[in-house]
């Protein structure tokens, strides 16, 4: 791992344009180290906007690990659910997903990766979805699926009694003292623009998953914002074992689960050492790795998706740095 390689290397990835700007930590017990390089988009005023301290980005898939992953392990740990748990003891109308909270979170629940016709997708259409959904409890194989991670968010609501925001509020970012996360930004000129479309135009500020925008913005795959500050706060939270989020059987359980390569919520890799880290990404190009045994962590968050998501080298490149890191 050489912190200054790997600074160098994202630096480079800005002159090459590859990407607009960047914001990059290294976590570790002792310390946390964050970076910010290049500016907010292309366009004017953004192209004239340094990247800097207190930026959001759209986190987009991260949600499922900050959020989604982090909330149910929680609920778990408290004795509310259990791993073994199916959908339907939690939500009765639900009355054929017999597949397991586990499942869901090993996204081996049978459920696909897309929901069917996005596009016209609302509160109301994915709970009917859910509703006329069969899936008894069967060996499913893993399909990454944000529909998964949509109905786990339906879990919490149902948990907890309140919304997506209250809920991570309350257990996850106020603990944690993550002060600048979560589903709506105050301060929609603070946040990096995402995509530009023709029916949106630029995006900044506002979810830029079709899922989440047409649900308001708040579900359990998409849909919370944050700055490098938060994060390397929550990422530290993981790698110190910090109780403020779970108890010692809940940290054994993430390491030593070992599925298809993944863990509970999280991708699961394995570097040269032979020592397993996790590992998640997000769409906009947001991402996250962290190591339980080293106690430390890599957090890389940038706007790739900006002005458009054509792939400029930068996801091969991303892989490319935490290989380099771990």
């Amino acid at each position: 791992m050489n912190k200054y390689v790997i600074s160098e290397e994202i630096k480079a990835m800005i002159d090459q344009k590859s990407i607009s700007g960047a914001s990059w930590s290294f976590v570790s017990e002792e310390k946390v180290e964050n970076h910010y390089a290049g500016v907010m988009g292309v366009q004017t005023p953004f192209s004239e906007r340094k990247i800097e301290e207190g930026l959001l980005y759209d986190l987009a898939s991260l949600t499922k690990v900050i959020g989604t992953t982090t909330r149910i392990l929680q609920l778990i740990d408290e004795g509310s659910l259990r791993f073994t748990t199916a959908v339907n003891e939690i939500i009765p109308s639900f009355t054929h997903i017999q597949v397991t909270i586990s499942d869901l979170l090993l996204h081996k629940g049978g459920l696909p990766a897309e929901f069917p016709e996005k596009e016209a997708i609302s509160r109301d259409i994915l709970k009917k979805y859910f509703a006329q959904s069969c899936l008894p409890k069967s060996e499913y194989d893993t399909v990454y699926s944000d529909v998964g991670f949509l109905l786990l968010g339906e879990v919490i609501k149902e948990m907890d009694s309140c919304s997506l925001e209250r809920s991570f509020q309350k257990h996850i970012f106020e603990p944690l003292m993550m002060k600048h996360t979560g589903f709506q930004p105050i301060d929609k000129n603070n946040a990096v623009p995402t995509e530009q479309t023709a029916e949106r135009g630029i995006i900044q500020g506002e979810v830029h998953d079709s899922k989440a925008f047409k649900m308001d913005g708040e579900v359990g795959s998409a849909g919370l914002f944050s700055t490098l500050e938060d994060v390397a706060g929550f990422v530290k939270a993981y790698v110190t074992e910090n109780r403020r989020l779970f108890s010692e059987s809940i940290f054994d359980k993430l390491r030593d689960t070992a599925v298809n390569e993944r863990t509970l919520g999280w991708e699961q890799k394995e570097n040269s050492r032979g020592r397993s880290y996790l590992f998640h990404t997000g769409f906009t190009g947001t991402s996250i790795g962290l190591e339980f045994e080293g106690k430390n962590g890599f957090i890389l968050l940038t706007n790739r998706v900006h002005p458009n998501r054509k792939d400029r080298g930068f996801i091969e490149a991303r892989a490319a740095l935490y290989t380099a890191y771990f």
